[in-house]
């Protein structure tokens, strides 16, 4: 919208891609946020987290890169509880806490 000069609602869910089309190498979306099924997704370029809102399913984290079919839930593993974390901090601040400082 500003790209048109048009002004943006105060109540729009999005930010502007002006400084992305004007810089291409700029850091960008830390993940894609998804909603469904009972569950939030967070999916970055290495992960993928789910998270359940009644907590009748365990968390899951898969490594996209090493294993892309992701079977492998590694959510339990005591190596990952930093990744865990910062996943799921990243899913409850919802689509603004995924977006770089502009």
């Amino acid at each position: 919208m500003d790209l048109c000069g048009v002004p943006i609602p105060a109540d729009t869910e999005a930010c502007s891609m002006k400084p992305l089309l004007e810089d291409p190498s700029r850091p960008w979306k830390k993940g894609a946020l998804m909603w469904g099924g009972g569950g939030q997704s967070i999916v970055t370029e290495k992960w993928r987290y789910n998270e359940y809102a009644k907590g009748d399913k365990p968390a899951e984290l898969f490594d996209r890169v090493n294993e892309p079919d992701e079977f492998v839930n590694l959510a339990a593993d005591p190596k990952y509880k930093e990744t865990v974390a910062e996943l799921s901090q990243l899913i409850k601040g919802g689509w603004k806490a995924c977006m770089p400082e502009l």
